[in-house]
């Protein structure tokens, strides 16, 4: 069993809590009641308590004992107004065809315990092989990753914005790409594992250095005017502290003009905490920032809070675009957030454009920046160079 407390500060068992000693007495008096002295009871590590039943002990047994101890840690005072405990209880069983070592039957139960972590506060979980092999695959994919980027096979490329008045290039997005051998990766398939395994911080500020440092080189564009580069920031660099610094420790080790930069974050993102973003948002305007509001439409932002937060940029998402120019709904859709966008004095930008088709429906809408397949796909910086600088010439020529 592991028992979990959380508190501010990290206190490990804080003061208000009840002692081991209480804790350990009364989940031993709720063994005791039900497996009489068949029970064994012991303490493992600093929050978590090991017990073997004899052999022979039915599965519904082991399970009532489950409940029986999580009920008897629920039931203790937690006095402290920080305290916030809870406790999850792995099962593993010996026998034939299953483990016999007590060292694997207790890493089986940890790896159901902390399985159970992640559902009800106070639940069990009975070890799964097939969970097992799921999840050392997925430590195993994990590890790659961090190898991966520690030994620098992480990469940035980018996908031009196209402005189809101009027929120019404007801007490009920064996008995540891993190098595994012959094979590159996109993001979709791994920056789940990212976020999930602690690697999203490094990561992000990695890929936000990369872009300034790469944008800096970019040839300006066929009118003189240098090409923006946007930047996606996940949920958990916005929450963390340092996201402010991060930015200014990238403009500054670049040498990029802050007013080149663009930093995407989602509608869901932004909403969960409005006086947080608000304030993060205005930092951000101050040095000179921009900020775009990514996959806009499928989140669940209040049109009212756009006249609060100091936003630049709508990013329509791909899943309005893809039916242009048929979809009579899609299109209304668009022709709404365009017109509001217009009234905010934010300007919009369409992603996902594949067709002529949806260029032109766009276009006859009021849209005039578009991302997508039709103009280009995702390309490494010295492609795109080669891109901005052929169209320079072009443009000269």
């Amino acid at each position: 069993m592991n028992l979990l407390i959380d508190a501010s500060g990290g206190v490990a068992w804080p003061a208000g809590a009840p002692t081991v000693e209480q804790v350990t007495a009364r989940i031993a008096q709720a063994l005791r009641v039900l497996a009489g002295d068949h029970v064994d009871l012991a303490r493992v590590r600093a929050d978590g308590f090991a017990y073997v039943l004899a052999s022979g002990s039915g599965q519904r047994s082991v399970i009532g004992l489950a409940e029986r101890a999580l009920a008897a840690v629920r039931g203790l005072v937690w006095s402290h107004p920080e305290v916030d405990p809870s406790a999850c209880a792995g099962i593993a069983f010996a026998g034939p065809g299953a483990a016999s070592d007590a060292r694997v039957l207790l890493r089986q139960a940890e790896e159901a315990a902390t399985h159970a972590r992640g559902g009800d506060k106070f639940g069990y979980e009975v070890f799964d092989p097939t969970h097992h092999d799921t999840l050392v695959e997925a430590l195993r994919f994990e590890r790659a990753l961090r190898e991966a980027f520690a030994a620098g096979r992480f990469e940035v490329h980018y996908q031009p914005e196209f402005d189809a008045h101009s027929g120019q290039w404007v801007a490009a997005e920064s996008l995540l790409r891993w190098r595994d051998g012959e094979r590159l990766v996109v993001a979709g398939e791994f920056i789940g594992v990212v976020e999930s395994s602690g690697l999203m911080l490094p990561v992000g500020r990695w890929v936000l250095r990369q872009a300034c440092r790469d944008a800096v080189l970019w040839p300006p564009l066929p009118d003189g005017a240098p090409a923006a580069v946007r930047v996606n920031v996940s949920a958990r660099q916005f929450d963390a502290d340092g996201l402010l610094e991060d930015v200014t420790a990238a403009l500054a080790d670049s040498g990029l003009d802050p007013r080149r930069l663009c930093l995407e974050l989602t509608e869901s993102t932004l909403m969960r905490d409005i006086e947080h973003a608000l304030a993060v948002l205005q930092g951000l305007k101050a040095i000179g920032v921009q900020v775009a509001i990514d996959d806009f439409g499928t989140g669940y932002a209040s049109l009212v809070y756009l006249r609060r937060l100091p936003v630049d940029v709508l990013k329509i998402d791909r899943s309005f675009v893809a039916g242009m120019p048929d979809a009579v709904t899609d299109t209304a859709i668009v022709r709404a957030v365009v017109g509001l966008a217009g009234s905010l004095g934010i300007d919009v930008i369409a992603e996902g454009v594949e067709h002529l088709a949806q260029q032109q429906a766009l276009q006859a809408i009021g849209v005039r920046r578009m991302q997508g397949w039709l103009y280009g796909k995702a390309m490494d910086q010295a492609r795109l160079c080669a891109l901005l600088g052929a169209a320079q010439g072009a443009n000269a020529a």
